[in-house]
């Protein structure tokens, strides 16, 4: 993902193109934002010709197929080709492929009894991935030039699709379903209930509006100023290795520290005191910034922002999926969690593309101002929450016998 969002932003500063254009890009990251309207068709066909892998099999091996073209193509074209623009939409899109069919064959893969280990592997192996992909991407990029960098970066793909051929079919994977004129109909209802009626349950929840006004609200300020960090942090002075070393290793550590901490936290408060918390915290966080504005290239201030804002990100990332698994009914768990991050991923992507305009009328100190001043909403918000929490329920009327 660095390959389309925080590396991609440094590239198109480096090439000169305009901040407004640079956070433009964040909306062809919708595709990825919006991959929840793939789930249906992945979870009841194998891709065509592709069926004698299995349908878990044949999506994740496309998907990694179709990305690495694309993101070759990418690195043959350069920022200042008119192709290039669809190259990233196309990555975006076909990364959401390989999120749903990746996360779909670990599912069936494992027994229920080795998802607890699993699934810390594949965070763990998720974050090395970031990493991999955010700094070696920039050392590459520093030493032989970004096309370079994307051409190796589509060339390391190659394991992953190797890995995914080699590994055996997944035991409970059911024999991948051909389509047929006769079934064509009942399958697209099916799918089209089992979509929305757990979407429909999620409305029926007493305190929805709250639900929905707080995920709109809440990282609010850190969508904004996604895209622009980059190019702000070339812009002051720094090269693509210290930005490397500082936000894609030291700024995972902090994110790592950071979840550890919030989970230490969340058993001590309540679920919405804790998002106050974290909320309040990165919000300062990202004053840090704006005294970079002032102070310019200060290393120490630079490892000491990246560090307070990635921990921060952390805490808040952590508090906010125990919030969505919450509001989460079991039976339609999955389908329920992927909507409102869906929601979250697309709020993303619009704020992040007014990041760049408001640079250039008002500058970067106001810039980072705004973006800690935009938390103040969901903040205020949790405390009407909280406080609506506290209250103690009202006592039922006494009944009155009426005697006749």
């Amino acid at each position: 993902m660095p390959l389309i969002s925080s590396n991609l932003s440094v590239w198109l500063a480096e090439e000169g193109l305009g901040r407004a254009t640079i956070a433009g890009f964040a909306l062809l990251h919708l595709p990825y934002s919006l991959r929840i309207l793939w789930s249906p068709l992945m979870e009841k066909f194998s891709f065509p010709f592709l069926g004698f892998l299995g349908r878990r099999r044949s999506w994740t091996t496309i998907s990694l197929i179709l990305c690495q073209l694309t993101i070759f193509l990418a690195g043959l074209l350069g920022p200042q080709s008119k192709g290039f623009t669809a190259c990233v939409l196309l990555i975006s899109l076909f990364s959401g492929w390989i999120y749903l069919a990746s996360v779909s064959y670990e599912v069936n893969v494992l027994s229920s009894d080795e998802y607890r280990l699993g699934s810390t592997w594949v965070i763990v192996g998720y974050r090395l991935g970031l990493v991999f992909s955010g700094a070696a991407t920039l050392y590459l990029a520093s030493f032989f030039g970004w096309q370079i960098a994307y051409l190796i970066m589509s060339g390391c793909m190659t394991a992953g699709i190797a890995t995914i051929l080699l590994q055996p079919e997944p035991q409970k994977e059911q024999e991948p379903q051909r389509v047929d004129q006769g079934k064509a109909k009942k399958w697209i209802l099916h799918s089209f209930d089992g979509f929305t009626v757990p979407i429909i349950n999620l409305f029926k929840k007493n305190n929805w509006i709250f639900i929905f006004l707080l995920l709109l609200s809440y990282r609010l300020g850190q969508d904004f100023l996604d895209r622009m960090i980059g190019p702000f942090y070339l812009e002051i002075g720094f090269t693509k290795i210290e930005i490397a070393n500082a936000t894609k290793i030291v700024g995972m550590a902090a994110t790592f520290v950071g979840a550890l901490y919030a989970s230490y936290l969340l058993k001590k408060m309540t679920l919405l005191k804790g998002l106050l918390l974290f909320g309040f915290a990165h919000a300062f966080s990202h004053l840090c910034f704006w005294v970079m504005t002032i102070i310019g290239k200060e290393p120490y201030w630079f490892y000491f922002t990246i560090f307070s804002e990635q921990l921060t990100s952390g805490m808040m990332i952590t508090g906010l999926i125990a919030f969505l698994w919450s509001q989460c009914q079991s039976l339609y768990a999955a389908t329920q969690y992927t909507f409102l991050w869906s929601i979250l991923s697309f709020k993303h992507d619009l704020i992040a593309s007014l990041g760049g305009s408001c640079v250039n009328h008002f500058g970067w100190s106001a810039f980072f101002l705004l973006s800690a001043l935009l938390s103040c909403p969901s903040l205020i918000l949790l405390s009407f929450l909280i406080r609506q929490e506290q209250r103690p329920a009202p006592e039922p009327a006494p009944q009155i016998a009426i005697n006749f």
